[in-house]
């Protein structure tokens, strides 16, 4: 291309200067414009280290009502759902998972494109994933049904996961693919491989466990036979959850996935790379200090390794070879031209340049995906009792601890369930918070009356340790503990008003919140008990909160110094007669 572009310099033609430049703009816009955007670093880091609050408003505003075959549709929504169900937060988790659900269930949602990619990219193409991808996002949605205890949504779902596998034979490279059907000129592959039957074991237990619940006996039995030969260091795991002797199963992600990468000439092949290495370490599962460890149901990078579960890079690196041909080609003729002054010459090898500047820049393979996807999946069924402790870790991950708090809460929310409570937690790599030992220390509207609040009965705005939502029965609790006197709740109500608080009661309908006051954000609700989420909250220190408002922080100032803390209320509870209706979800208190 350098020859080339000499050569046209010193050609006198306007005709051929301008088409030159339009050459190098074409080239200009494809390598910039058409490269695929990298992995959102703060995303990573958010799912590494377990701050799922920041990492779920960081997927949040990537978010549009954009059409369901815009682009990123899919793969945006994937990335909030993902961190909004580690957040314990199904408002968000919900509404993106199921928009996602519902583009990937659909057939032929990239037939409209087809012609666009061929000659520009594959990246203006509908992101749908690899095929690990989408299996493991019918995965989110059935962890997400689970939790809400609706079992025929999960058997669809886990269904889903499991569709057939094109199989070119083991050990092969999409390489080696590739020049095969270059050898033969098969430009669809539609031969030379077999349809077989997946090999997801995560997708059989699920399936398994949902069957079961529901009364199908036999059908668990099948899946869990599945599940086994497809990975036979299951079968003791498959044997338990078949016995139906446990109440709690969690759903335990744990790493980061692997990274999709471009590789080959010009970049035209899809690979992948792992962040979190393999290993087969177990889950280690202490309930009230009894421990049990559990394998792997899924690793993500074993499953990018293997071609049934890749996307097939054949129109990108054929592109690619068509596209070194005409860019040489087009240089050549250009360059000859040039020198003889034939301009009909050099426009037709500028013409064959464009060509294959376009194509050699569109060669390159797409590596967008799901940067926050796990790198394994354990399934970990318990016998947990009423108070006792859950913890949970990957041997040989210290950082990987996390205790779970509220499952008492989680069982009393979830009577409809079959007996069996379902949490999705998703362990941190490195736990730069820390393990709070399953304490929770902040009252909140799901564990209003945690053990030794003591003095800190009072409203987290104000100095205290609460953070229930403002209403009469919090109120009087305050009132009870000796603070607030003759407070009213619309006087209660106008203090988080003046703070700028929103207010979200509840686990479902109305919009997803921000970040929450205790993280120094601006919205009080509470993610669902016995997640990650609701232990990161409410089980840990916080810094204590900082004013806005002249109001609140006056009346902070004065409890601090003993003079808003005079005798108990005697009576119902002053301002009982303002309803908590008043505060609906997600709108600051009025």
């Amino acid at each position: 291309m350098v020859v080339g572009a000499g050569a046209w310099c010193g050609w006198r033609g306007r005709g051929a200067a301008a088409l030159l430049a339009g050459v190098c703009g074409l080239w200009t816009v494809c390598v910039g414009g058409c490269a695929s955007a990298p992995p959102d670093a703060r995303l990573m880091r958010a799912a590494a280290g377990g701050d799922f609050g920041a990492g779920r408003l960081r997927a949040l505003e990537n978010v549009t009502d954009a059409r369901r075959d815009a682009g990123d549709y899919v793969l945006d929504r994937l990335r909030l759902g993902v961190l909004a169900l580690a957040d314990g937060e199904p408002r968000a988790a919900g509404r993106s998972l199921d928009e996602a659900y519902e583009v990937l269930r659909t057939q032929g949602v990239n037939e409209d494109k087809t012609v666009a990619s061929a000659v520009l990219w594959e990246g203006v193409r509908t992101w749908k994933g690899e095929p690990f991808e989408q299996a493991m996002a019918f995965v989110y949605v059935a962890a997400l049904h689970a939790q809400e205890g609706d079992w025929g949504n999960v058997r669809a779902a886990a269904g889903n996961s499991l569709f057939y596998l094109r199989d070119f034979g083991r050990g092969r490279s999409s390489a080696d693919v590739i020049r095969e059907a270059q050898r033969r000129g098969d430009d669809g592959l539609d031969r030379g491989y077999a349809a077989v039957q997946s090999d997801f074991a995560l997708g059989y237990l699920l399936h398994g466990v949902a069957s079961r619940q529901m009364g199908r006996a036999e059908e668990a039995r099948d899946y869990f036979r599945a599940a086994v030969r497809a990975q036979a260091s299951l079968q003791g795991l498959a044997e338990r959850l078949e016995s139906g002797g446990d109440n709690a199963l969690f759903i335990v992600d744990f790493g980061l996935g692997p990274e999709k990468i471009a590789t080959g000439p010009d970049g035209a092949i899809a690979s992948f790379r792992a962040r979190t290495e393999s290993d087969r370490a177990q889950l280690a599962v202490l309930v009230d200090g009894r421990r049990e460890s559990f394998p792997a149901a899924a690793d993500l990078n074993e499953m990018s390794r293997d071609l049934r579960w890749n996307n097939l890079e054949d129109l990108r690196r054929a592109k690619s070879a068509i596209g070194d041909v005409l860019l040489l080609g087009g240089a050549a003729a250009g360059a000859y031209g040039a020198s003889e002054n034939k301009k009909e010459v050099a426009l037709a090898g500028a013409g064959a340049a464009v060509a294959g500047l376009l194509l050699k820049a569109g060669a390159r393979a797409d590596t967008r995906h799901v940067e926050v996807m796990p790198q394994r999946v354990y399934l970990a069924p318990a016998r947990v009792g009423p108070g006792q402790t859950v913890t949970l870790q990957v041997d040989g991950r210290p950082g990987s601890r996390i205790t779970l708090s509220g499952l008492d809460a989680a069982r009393a929310m979830q009577p409809g369930s079959g007996g069996l409570l379902v949490r999705y937690i998703r362990l941190p790599v490195d736990g730069r918070g820390g393990d709070g030992g399953g304490a929770i220390l902040y009252a909140n509207d799901a564990t209003p009356d945690p053990a030794n609040l003591g003095e800190r009965r009072l409203p987290y705005i104000l100095g205290g340790n609460c953070v229930r939502s403002p209403t009469s029965e919090a109120l009087r609790s305050y009132q009870l503990a000796g603070y607030l006197r003759g407070m009213t709740l619309g006087e209660l109500q106008e203090l988080y008003r003046a703070e700028g608080i929103r207010v979200y009661e509840g686990f479902s309908g109305g919009p997803s919140p921000g970040l929450h006051i205790l993280e120094g954000g601006d919205s009080l609700f509470v993610p669902l008990p016995g997640t990650a989420g609701f232990s990161r909250l409410f089980g840990r220190v916080h810094a204590p909160y900082v004013p806005r408002s002249e109001a609140v922080r006056r009346l902070a100032a004065e409890i601090r110094a003993g003079v808003s803390a005079p005798a108990l209320l005697v009576g119902d509870g002053a301002g009982a007669e303002t309803p908590s209706s008043a505060l609906p979800a997600g709108r600051s208190p009025q």
